[in-house]
């Protein structure tokens, strides 16, 4: 099941970081966020709705942070946790996957935290979804024989995908209904996969999403899928 991501306003968190003086009590996406306080009719009839609208972008943990910060300031902010609905995370392939030291992807823990979310959107990279066709030790040795073969890649299982990312934890999200799962599609990546496309897998996360939902809350969600080149060019030949 797909259907059209929605646009309009959006707030990227790095950059709103990077002003001068930032701070997370005094956000310049809220009008006139210096004031001690807002009447009761303004905050809630038109400041909560115009959140409500926007997009937030997040890029790093320090992005995820300085928007935690604001969101658990509700003695200024009142209930605004409740009015974001729309999240992107374009650097989550970043992640290194989840591990012994790091149990939780922390942007799927951000988004199950957010109980009014509708809509989030995951940016993975082809690098990130594939694995050597050898083990280990193989490769290793095949490397003083034949380089090139032994960078060879295949696609990752999608349990495996689902495991590295902590893709299970979306289905904490009870107000989900669109995910926009988008991917870098790296030509280094796709020259060194010889007998399949990686870009396979993000629609084998796609099924999983779909299907979770359905299973678990016994509801259909959108799940857009898009596919992006990165052109960096094929390895030099070797002589």
């Amino acid at each position: 099941m797909t259907g059209p991501k929605t646009k309009g306003r959006v707030v990227n968190i790095r950059q709103e970081r990077d002003r001068p003086g930032s701070n997370p009590l005094t956000p310049t996406f809220i009008p006139n966020s210096m004031v001690a306080s807002y009447d009761h009719a303004t905050w809630f009839n038109s400041i909560l709705p115009q959140l409500a609208a926007t997009t937030f972008v997040m890029e790093s943990g320090e992005d995820v942070q300085w928007l935690k910060q604001f969101l658990t300031a509700d003695y200024r902010f009142p209930q605004a946790y409740r009015a974001i609905t729309k999240v992107s995370f374009p650097n989550f392939h970043w992640f290194s996957g989840v591990s012994s030291n790091r149990t939780q992807n922390p942007y799927i823990v951000t988004a199950a935290h957010l109980n009014c979310l509708g809509e989030i959107t995951l940016n993975f990279h082809t690098a990130g979804l594939t694995v050597s066709v050898f083990g280990e030790k193989e490769r290793m040795q095949l490397e003083q024989q034949d380089l090139r073969k032994s960078k060879e890649l295949r696609p990752l299982a999608i349990r495996d995908v689902v495991a590295k990312y902590g893709l299970v934890g979306l289905f904490m999200c009870t107000n989900l209904n669109t995910i926009n799962l988008t991917c870098i599609d790296s030509d280094i990546v796709a020259y060194f996969c010889k007998t399949s496309n990686p870009t396979s897998v993000v629609h084998e996360i796609a099924e999983f999403i779909k299907d979770g939902f359905l299973r678990r809350q016994g509801k259909a969600v959108f799940v857009n899928v898009e596919i992006n080149g990165a052109n960096e060019g094929q390895p030099a030949q070797e002589e």
